[in-house]
Order: structure tokens, then sequence, then C-alpha cells
């Protein structure tokens, strides 16, 4: 019973991963660089630099949030799910209002 226990609580806590929307999973970034004027340049312009991406902090992925209270949407529920398991059980049981 403990080894199905730990299983179910490690389910719980792991998150879905799903692509970053910043970056698309290349985990850096282009990030404008304003460029001033110089003595070999009479006017300034814009340059740009790869930067690691500040949402998923290089990782390429970030966890999947509910559409509903933003909570992780963890592994114990369907790989598909935009719901989280509380949210999905208030949905199916009508408990009440999510945790936010």
């Amino acid at each position: 019973m403990g080894r199905m226990k730990e299983e179910l609580m490690r389910m719980k806590e792991t998150a879905y991963m799903d692509e970053c929307s910043e970056c698309h999973g290349e985990g850096t970034v282009l990030q404008e660089v304003p460029m001033p004027h110089n003595f070999n340049r009479d006017i300034g312009y814009i340059d740009t630099k790869t930067v690691t991406c500040e949402t998923c902090s290089g990782a390429q992925e970030v966890e999947r949030l509910c559409y509903e209270c933003s909570e992780w949407v963890t592994i114990n529920v369907d790989e598909s799910s935009i719901l989280c398991d509380n949210c999905i059980d208030i949905r199916d049981n009508g408990l009440g209002e999510c945790d936010e």
C-alpha cells in the first residue's frame, strides 16, 4: 500500500509540461537592443541579441496551468486536459468554487 500511495502523491505533484509559448521550445529569444550613434556611425540603430527566455528560464517547457484557476494540471488527469483535478471534481460533482 505504501508504494501505491507514494505513486499517487507523485502524480498529484507532477505537472504536465507544454512547449513554452514565448520561445517556442528553443529556450532563447531575440531581444532588441538600441545601439546609440558613435564616432563611426552618424545615427543609432536597433540591434538584436539572443537571451535566455524569461518565461521558461531556458528549460524550453513550462507547466500546464488550469484554464479555470491557474493551478498545475497534474499527470493524474487526462493528458489532453486543460483543467486541474480540483476543477474537474467541481465540474462533475458541483461541489462549489475552485480554490484560487
